[in-house]
């Protein structure tokens, strides 16, 4: 819905090709950085393409990278069978290294650092299966 405010737009752009030319106060990406091709290129693009004071909000699965910390876990069966069946496909599918959609929270934070956020935040989300990423240059 259009709400006419002058001060704010909405734009679908690949990450992948963002330019630091353009700068965000806010970019989010909801359940897609593990399927990226080349994801630590996408994550450092972002960072660049952020206002100095901009926010990344990541939105991805809170399930741990080492898998005995997922044991117990009720989701956890469903979201490794959606990524071997999909996610982990996708990305190799187009040269990527098929993270998968368990490639945990510390593996995402490790590689939002490599990408150059310092300021990084882990919120719950509404739902019990997802965490949000809060991230800052």
């Amino acid at each position: 819905k259009n709400m006419n405010l002058a001060n704010t737009s909405f734009r679908v752009i690949d990450a992948a090709k963002l330019s630091s030319d353009s700068k965000f106060d806010l970019i989010t990406a909801f359940d897609t950085i593990h399927e990226q091709k080349e994801p630590i290129t996408v994550l450092k693009n972002i960072n660049d393409a952020l206002s100095a004071d901009g926010i990344f909000m990541m939105i991805e699965f809170r399930l741990s990278s080492d898998v005995k910390n997922n044991i117990g876990n009720a989701l956890a069966p469903f979201y490794y069978s959606i990524s071997l069946l999909h996610c982990v496909p996708v990305s190799l599918a187009v040269g990527g290294p098929g993270l998968g959609a368990v490639w945990g929270m510390e593996e995402a934070r490790k590689m939002l650092t490599d990408a150059g956020f310092s300021n990084i935040s882990l919120i719950d989300a509404p739902n019990p299966q997802n965490c949000i990423f809060v991230c800052r240059k």
